[in-house]
């Protein structure tokens, strides 16, 4: 399991988003378009790197709320909303020290091509995540 797996395996566990999208939580766009709506994708933005002096890595994560209306989405993201100022939690062999949403959420359209519009919501996280 690598940082990304275990960020989705970190949103699978959540209770409120559970019950809205069952498993469908992915770690790049979401596969086979709107008949997996509603779902969340997880992309690696940006990582700080390991500071020698520091024990963890802080990354940088777009999360993308996707579902068959806007308020559907914004709905999914709201089930998100708990896991920010999560900390000290174990995934397979990372500890997540600290997790927080730190932009958004933006209701936006993502447009996987010209001929179809997916409501969404964006939000960028945090996550400062070491090895046990």
């Amino acid at each position: 399991m690598n940082t990304l797996e275990a960020i989705v395996a970190l949103v699978k566990a959540q209770p409120a988003v559970a019950a809205l999208v069952g498993v469908k939580v992915y770690g790049r766009r979401a596969p086979g378009g709107k008949a997996l709506f509603p779902c969340v994708t997880v992309n690696r933005v940006a990582s700080r790197g390991s500071d020698p002096d520091l024990p963890y890595e802080s990354l940088m994560v777009d999360v993308r709320c996707y579902g068959a209306t806007q308020d559907a989405a914004e709905q999914v993201y709201r089930a998100l909303e708990p896991m920010s100022g999560m900390n000290h939690v174990d995934v397979g062999a990372y500890r997540f020290l600290r997790l927080q949403c730190v932009a958004g959420p933006n209701d936006m359209d993502d447009s996987p091509n010209d001929s179809e519009v997916w409501d969404c919501v964006l939000s960028s996280w945090e996550f400062d995540i070491q090895n046990r």
